[in-house]
Parts: structure tokens; sequence; C-alpha cells
């Protein structure tokens, strides 16, 4: 099954199709946490991005809503500071990860984080570093240069 799920994002640009294969996945890994050994990531899962457009889940990070666990709030922060001034900032702004509640169930966030940190990501969850000019551009615009 999972392998016409592959099949069928790899073939198809359907947004429909990429939203309710994220859904079915994540319905079948919630019931035991696991897929019997399918790597989800290796399915090339879409997922909602905060400017609206769907996007792969393995190059998405944490944005505004996630919890403190996830780092989220900060890093929206600092993209929506420096953005505008650093081309690294904007492109991070594009992968941003819609709030939970644009696609979630109430209650369910926990879920969907440990699912997208976990699985859909390949485990990465969307971490990197922001280099020292990205910081430094984001402090500048926000007029907190040190």
């Amino acid at each position: 099954m999972l392998d016409h799920v592959r099949q069928a994002l790899s073939a198809s640009s359907d947004l429909r199709l990429r939203l309710q294969t994220l859904r079915f996945v994540f319905r079948l890994w919630q019931l035991r946490r696991s897929l019997g050994g399918t790597e989800i990531s290796s399915l090339g899962l879409y997922v909602p991005s905060a400017d609206g457009r769907l996007i792969r889940a393995s190059g998405a990070v944490f944005g505004r809503g996630w919890g403190r666990a996830s780092a989220g709030e900060d890093l929206a922060a600092v993209v929506a500071a420096g953005q505008d001034v650093s081309k690294s900032l904007k492109a991070i702004a594009g992968r941003l990860l819609a709030a939970p509640e644009e696609f979630a169930k109430r209650g369910e966030t926990g879920e969907w984080r440990a699912f997208l940190l976990e699985k859909a990501t390949a485990g990465e969850g969307g971490r990197f570093e922001l280099g020292e000019s990205e910081v430094r551009a984001a402090r500048q615009h926000a007029g907190n240069d040190r």
C-alpha cells in the first residue's frame, strides 16, 4: 500500500492528494507509532507551510505553534525579523511549517510533532543551525545589534 502512496506522490502534483496522503500516513503511524519497517521519510510527503503552500516534509522546519520542544517560535521570530535583509532567512521563511491549527485536529499537536520529527523528516525534524550572518541580520533588522 505504501509503495502505491510513494508512486502517487512522485507522479502527481495534485495538492489535495498530497494533503490527504499526509493525513492518511499520519493515521497509520498513529495506530502503532510504526509502519512495520517502512521509512516514512522515503514516501516524499508534503506538509502545509506557513505561507500556505505545500512543501516537502523533508525540507520543512517548525514554526509558530509547535511548542517549546520544537524551537519553532524562536525560529519564526528570527526569520520574521531578518528575512528582508538576509537571503538565507528569506529561504527559511518558505520552509516554515504551518501552525498545527491549520491542519491538525485540536489536541493532536504533540502527536503531529512526534510524527514529523521522527518520521516524515527522516529524523532531522527540520533542525539546522543559523549562521552568524543570519543571526546578525535578524538583530540588525530588529534594532538589537550589540
